[in-house]
């Protein structure tokens, strides 16, 4: 039975994020359907982590042993012919059958994007925390530091010492006179 590495993207706007629930629809969820229907049995998928419900992934690593022999590319086609458009398997890969996505990972980054401007595009709307009010040069590059640090302490609950080790830095991309800053996290 082969044992598969996969790589996924998804905009997780709409579904309960990575881990299935009991109402609603997650991402591990669609994959155990998809691998159900090209498997014709239950297939276990492991994430090598966990999203909240609206949260998306640019890289999630998820791993599952399947009974079918299927060549990697094939199996891509395969599982993203099942699956809805906001979510794609971005590659496979046959693995060892002792591969474990979650126990395996050597590292998770997390990337927090901030939108620092009175007026937030609506292009945006899903894919930034909004930190209204108006962008000046004493803003940024920090954009209030002190003050996104500590909000960001309430939302995603990291202890004010870790939030000091993340990388805080603007993203070139912001059209002026909004500043974009994103905050990673490598766990």
């Amino acid at each position: 039975m082969p044992s598969f590495k996969i790589t996924i993207a998804y905009d997780g706007t709409g579904f309960v994020g990575w881990q299935r629930q009991a109402a609603g629809t997650s991402i591990q969820g669609l994959l155990e359907e998809a691998l159900k229907g090209l498997d014709e049995r239950d297939v276990a998928v492991t994430g090598a982590g966990r999203t909240d419900a609206g949260v998306h992934a640019l890289g999630q690593v998820a791993s599952f042993t399947i009974q079918r022999v299927i060549a990697a590319d094939a199996l891509v086609r395969a599982i993203n012919a099942r699956l809805p458009d906001a979510v794609r398997v971005l590659a496979a890969e046959e693995m060892p059958p002792r591969f474990h996505a979650r126990f395996d990972a050597t590292r998770k980054l997390y990337r927090y994007r901030i939108w620092h401007a009175d007026v937030l595009s609506p292009f945006e709307r899903a894919y930034v925390w909004h930190a209204p009010g108006a962008a000046t040069p004493a803003a940024t590059p920090l954009l209030r530091a002190g003050e996104i640090l500590g909000v960001l302490t309430v939302l995603i609950g990291w202890p004010l010492h870790r939030l000091c080790l993340a990388l805080f830095k603007p993203v070139a991309s912001a059209p002026a006179p909004a500043t974009l800053a994103a905050v990673e996290n490598t766990r």
